[in-house]
């Protein structure tokens, strides 16, 4: 409805209640009090109808009351307002103003008997308002009171506003992380400390380069030194990618790259930022460059998916933590909101800082672990057969069943220390993971990984057990750990405190 529907509709409603409560009382009518000059009455929201005023001992309105006479209201589309003759006499002036200031009408019954005061002339457009005059004076008439109250008699378009969301309040762990990584010098014992039960999104991926020693704990040599470094790799790529035909590559250069170029699409299917194409070229050229810059490892399967968790703190550093994602937008409308955003959102400097750090962090972290792929893979077989007598301390029904079952740990688990269970749980989970193992590196990844596994076994005991050959086969092979995380740290860190340094114990 219009204004000018509204002010009828309000006026014939609260006349009727009036005579109601006039005819119970025997009293006087009071008269609807009059805005003053230059302010306007507030009405009640279109929803809610207004009850029966009642006066107070003290003659004001007590306010608007609901109906005890179960009345009936009419809605809008069953009125239409007749101004009555003016009631000038009968009603004394008073603090609610001057009725004839106020132009207040008798309520008269319609011919029909239906509702007091109310003509039946309704259209199915909305409310006739009627005077039995010319119409047109009445329309002017209801201008000239819309003025006098300040309301416009102009029909309005409502306008929906967004609610504002409020901002995030950070919590006691985030703010604390905050203040430790925000001073002049990272104190590093406390940052490994804080870091071991996680670390904030938006402060993950400077505490991550931090932790690794790429970047230094002091701010003030921190921008110049990871200039340094990201100016290295950028020559690399100068000199040993760009313009650089097949032909001049060797044998073992090729080799590695047609390797790398197979696996890079392969890279965790289920994320679908993997499969960007900027994305998939950043890490074969990274990898690559690896490859031919550390020739006793070269390249390994499964280095395409150790850079994975690197691309993906380094990529939502740029924009506060939140998570990327590949893009499957439509048009220019990329996906940008409070908790992710789209790739498409990130520059191409950005992106070659990005490829930059996470070539340098590779290249620390596997200098950590590099006898688990050099040849013959040491440092992996000595943690597989560790993880055997840790399982047979701790659960030797489960360690014979398996024996019985003919189920070697090197078939089981092999994967789980290549990988570093990568392809066993959410991306998620393995970030989470590594904030842990980060915060102790190289024991993290060497030794603290070994009981995580020991733990998922043990907490798929009961099952295992029930099992055979083909199907624990089969039952770790498509493993998809979706369990709390935080528990498995946590089991994984009790039995870290029984077996680590106490080999005797395993025995």
């Amino acid at each position: 409805h219009t204004h000018r529907d509204n002010i009828s509709y309000y006026r014939s409603i609260l006349m009727v209640q009036q005579e109601r409560d006039a005819h119970a009382s025997n009293g006087k009518l009071p008269v609807a009090p009059t805005a003053a000059k230059g302010r306007s009455i507030r009405r009640a929201p279109p929803k809610r109808l207004p009850g029966v005023i009642r006066k107070t001992s003290s003659g004001r309105s007590g306010g608007l009351s609901s109906d005890n006479n179960n009345t009936r209201v009419p809605s809008p589309s069953q009125l239409t307002v007749d101004h009555a003759p003016k009631m000038e006499e009968s009603i004394p002036e008073g603090e609610f103003g001057n009725a004839k200031e106020n132009n207040v009408s008798s309520v008269k019954k319609s011919e029909n008997g239906s509702n007091p005061g109310i003509d039946q002339d309704c259209t199915s457009e909305g409310v006739n308002v009627t005077d039995g005059k010319n119409p047109s004076s009445s329309q002017e008439e209801l201008a000239t009171q819309c003025e006098n109250l300040n309301i416009s008699s102009e029909p309005t378009t409502a306008t929906i506003k967004t609610p504002i969301k409020p901002k995030k309040r950070k919590t006691y762990k985030e703010t604390q992380f905050e203040k430790l990584i925000s001073v002049d010098r990272i104190h590093l014992a406390k940052l490994r400390s804080a870091a071991w039960n996680g670390i904030p999104a938006e402060n993950r991926s400077l505490a991550w380069k931090v932790l690794l020693n790429y970047m230094p704990t002091i701010a003030s040599t921190r921008e110049n030194i990871i200039k340094r470094k990201r100016a290295e790799y950028r020559d690399i790529v100068t000199k040993f990618w760009e313009n650089v035909p097949d032909s001049a590559r060797s044998n073992s250069e090729q080799m590695s790259l047609r390797q790398v170029l197979v696996d890079i699409p392969r890279t965790l299917p289920g994320v679908i930022l993997f499969q960007n194409q900027r994305i998939r070229d950043m890490m074969a050229r990274l990898l690559y460059l690896y490859a031919l810059r550390n020739p006793s490892t070269g390249y390994v399967q499964g280095f395409n998916e150790l850079i994975c968790p690197f691309i993906i703190v380094y990529l939502g550093g740029y924009h506060g933590g939140r998570d990327v994602k590949g893009c499957q937008c439509q048009g220019a409308q990329h996906e940008y909101n409070d908790e992710n955003f789209c790739v498409e959102h990130i520059t191409d400097d950005q992106l070659a800082e990005v490829e930059a750090d996470t070539f340098h962090s590779l290249a620390i972290l596997l200098s950590k672990i590099q006898t688990h792929y050099t040849e013959d893979q040491p440092g992996l077989q000595k943690n597989i057969l560790k993880l055997s007598k840790v399982i047979k301390r701790v659960d030797a029904p489960l360690h014979n069943h398996l024996l019985d079952e003919g189920m070697m740990y090197q078939q089981m688990c092999f994967r789980w220390f290549h990988n570093f269970l990568l392809r066993e749980t959410s991306i998620s989970h393995i970030i989470r993971m590594w904030d842990t193992y980060l915060s102790s590196i190289p024991s993290g990844f060497e030794h603290f990984h070994l009981f995580v596994c020991a733990a998922i076994i043990v907490q798929h005991s009961e099952t295992l057990r029930n099992m055979r050959l083909e199907e624990i086969f089969r039952f770790i092979q498509d493993l998809d750990y979706s369990d709390d995380i935080e528990v498995l740290l946590s089991q994984a860190y009790v039995l870290s405190t029984l077996f680590e340094g106490n080999e005797a114990h395993l025995e």
